[in-house]
């Protein structure tokens, strides 16, 4: 059960033990419709997070893709444009805060070679580091469509506090 649903259902049973009386008075009324609202927040709240997390899985399967050679930087970069336009356009509303770039492609593009940094920092495998070295030169390619003094990596990008 969902935290949203679960609070919506505890509140129902907190609402009825409190203002289970058969007299109903205004404050009875504005009680039941804030709850009713507390309700419904946290409905969007699930939804939100459901959206969040189907989002989450389709960018590791394209992030694992990446990596596994079954896609270029550019088509990875354009299918998790897409997907969240479709499905999760909140994560292009955070992107320009978390990467530089021109473009959302470049910022996603930027998000991708630091996942693959990280990954070949993280297990070290001979195939992360193959496929580190290929992903960065892919970004290289994008790079050179796109502003050549922004950071390559994460690790070269500015740190702001």
């Amino acid at each position: 059960m969902s935290r949203g649903i679960a609070v919506c259902l505890f509140l129902g049973l907190l609402g009825m033990l409190l203002y289970g009386d058969a007299r109903q008075s205004g404050q009875d009324a504005a009680s039941r419709d804030l709850l009713a609202d507390e309700c419904r927040h946290g409905a969007e709240i699930d939804e939100q997070r459901r959206r969040r997390d189907a989002f989450a899985r389709k960018l590791d399967g394209i992030g694992a893709a990446l990596d596994l050679g079954q896609t270029s930087l550019r088509l990875a970069a354009a299918a998790i444009e897409a997907e969240s336009q479709k499905a999760y356009p909140e994560f292009l509303n955070w992107l320009p805060m978390a990467y530089p770039g021109s473009s959302n492609q470049e910022r996603i593009a930027r998000s991708l070679v630091w996942r693959s940094q990280l990954n070949h920092e993280r297990f070290g495998t001979p195939a992360l580091a193959k496929a580190r070295q290929r992903i960065e030169q892919e970004f290289r390619e994008v790079l050179a469509n796109a502003d050549p003094t922004a950071p390559l990596s994460m690790a070269d990008a500015p740190v702001s506090r």
